[in-house]
């Protein structure tokens, strides 16, 4: 199969969910509106002050070659490449694991050319893909009360099924480098 560089994009009534691939890999995730970009991650993490960030992203707004945040910080000297990727690689992880825990949506690829000056992830999609359902297993479990489990009579396997094949459908795409 051919391995596609674009964007799977992933519409709610309520945020869009954009992963990125560069040539079948996943390489970048992100909520719209945007939850937490990666300055703000990095500030919450402790990686990165707010007043070094603020100074990033004025020199961003004036460079003439629009590099990419990540790539900025390191040449500017503020974090170190490994700190960017980690902070890239949970965010990937949180998109997937938002999407898994919240219903409905319909996606598409657009075919788009990627800027091959951001940071290569590395990202091996099956450990994230797991993480994420680990994550969204523990959380459905925690939101379940010990009250006893009463199933309703209407829900089957024939109605459980588009749920099933929705969701899996993107995932697939993920897998299989769109």
């Amino acid at each position: 199969m051919q391995q596609r560089t674009g964007q799977i994009v992933l519409k709610r009534p309520w945020t869009t969910m954009v992963f990125t691939l560069r040539r079948g890999r996943l390489i970048g995730g992100q909520m719209l509106p945007a939850d937490q970009r990666l300055g703000d991650r990095l500030v919450a993490e402790g990686v990165l002050n707010a007043g070094l960030l603020a100074v990033a992203l004025e020199v961003q707004r004036q460079d003439a070659l629009r590099r990419p945040l990540g790539t900025l910080l390191v040449e500017l000297g503020y974090v170190e490449t490994e700190a960017i990727l980690r902070t890239l690689r949970k965010q990937i992880a949180d998109c997937l694991f938002r999407f898994l825990i919240a219903p409905g949506g319909t996606f598409t690829f657009r075919e788009k050319p990627v800027d091959p000056r951001g940071m290569d992830l590395d990202i091996v999609v099956e450990v994230e893909v797991l993480e994420a359902i680990r994550r969204a297993d523990e959380w459905i479990a925690g939101q379940m009360d010990s009250s006893p489990l009463y199933l309703n009579q209407q829900i089957n396997a024939e109605a459980l099924q588009p749920i099933v094949y929705e969701r899996w459908a993107v995932v697939d795409a993920m897998l299989e480098g769109a």
